[in-house]
């Protein structure tokens, strides 16, 4: 029997992966297309707060992965 598979699931997956893949190996925490704010710990949380200790290269890999527009090394 034929197995339907969510394209747009597979896509947001692919997408998440792309963009937390430097946060896996970064915060040592899963992350993925179900990840919310109140899922990631507080000493991430504060390190990205902070914006020392490349916090801000974080969120700008994260936002241009994300968005299809590369890593966040060429921002």
């Amino acid at each position: 029997m034929s197995q339907v598979i969510d394209l747009n699931e597979s896509r947001l997956r692919i997408a998440a992966g792309r963009g937390f893949r430097n946060w896996t190996a970064r915060f040592k925490e899963p992350f993925g297309i179900t990840t919310r704010l109140s899922h990631i710990s507080l000493k991430t949380l504060s390190f990205l707060a902070q914006g020392r200790d490349r916090g801000a290269f974080y969120l700008y890999d994260l936002i241009m992965n994300l968005k299809g527009l590369g890593s966040g090394f060429e921002f």
